[in-house]
């Protein structure tokens, strides 16, 4: 009730999957690839120094 109307909606669409058994309109592999670049490019700027990332294996490597 109080979030923003953009993740009220996605929230709402994610009841609605769960009680219809389909996927939500983003799924969570979405979800996992949008938050873990976000999470790599806030390292990255901490170390001050840019990273190797293995999308396949999803690890980092020096």
């Amino acid at each position: 009730m109080h979030t923003a109307p953009a993740t009220r909606q996605h929230l709402l669409d994610l009841l609605s999957a769960i009680e219809h058994d389909r996927l939500p309109v983003a799924d969570i592999e979405e979800g996992y690839i949008s938050t873990a670049c976000c999470i790599l490019a806030n390292i990255s700027m901490q170390l001050n120094r840019p990273l190797k990332y293995d999308p396949l294996k999803k690890n980092m490597h020096r």
